[in-house]
């Protein structure tokens, strides 16, 4: 794999904190031009000055902006800028997750609408809108094959007996990619950690 990302456009949903942030202090060491989202304007400001303060080196650059991956448009209209004003979208990291209220406290039975649909609405539909909105850039730009790399997070919720509608049901929605984009100049990966930040299972799909 490579470590220089010098000139690299990589978005990043969630970067405001935990794996998304340090994947942009990373991304941002090694030179690549970062944009991240979170819903949280304070955490999203204190996450650009520490990047720029800590990690920024000479050739790369870190901007932020507010976004609700459950809002097609807002997650449409934040990738559109970034294209029209770089022409290009090299690289997204979809990390954007919550957990649910409920998690590990109901049972299946008892879990209310509202906590159900606002966990689906960002770990799973949140990921359905950055692919939709970053698939067709990567894709092709006037008509020509460009190529690019997404990863997308998954979850122990998937693997462990809770109620398991978490972001594990993303893997179905990648799988149904894979069969879709085999042949197409795209690569999109699954990550899956467990409860110590350790790799528990990573997939390619869509060489």
């Amino acid at each position: 794999m490579s470590t220089n990302f010098q000139g690299k456009l990589i978005v990043i949903t969630g970067g405001a904190s935990g794996i998304g942030l340090a994947t942009a202090h990373l991304l941002c060491s090694r030179g690549a031009h970062v944009y991240i989202a979170d819903l949280n304007p304070d955490a999203l400001n204190s996450a650009v000055s520490a990047i720029t303060s800590s990690s920024l080196s000479a050739s790369a650059s870190i901007s932020g902006t507010v976004v609700n991956v459950r809002s097609r448009s807002s997650v449409e209209s934040w990738i559109s800028d970034i294209v029209s004003q770089h022409g290009k979208l090299d690289g997204a990291v979809n990390l954007a997750g919550v957990i649910g209220k409920q998690i590990g406290v109901a049972n299946i039975e008892e879990v209310e609408d509202d906590d159900w649909e606002f966990v689906l609405g960002v770990n799973l539909g949140g990921v359905l809108n950055c692919m939709r909105a970053e698939l067709p850039v990567m894709r092709e730009k006037e008509g020509e094959k460009v190529g690019g790399s997404i990863v997308n997070a998954s979850s122990i919720a998937g693997l462990i007996g809770i109620v398991s509608y978490k972001k594990a049901q993303r893997r179905g929605l990648l799988m149904r990619y894979d069969r879709l984009r085999m042949r197409r100049m795209l690569q999109v990966n699954m990550l899956s950690l467990d409860l110590q930040g350790r790799r528990r299972r990573s997939r390619a799909l869509g060489a």
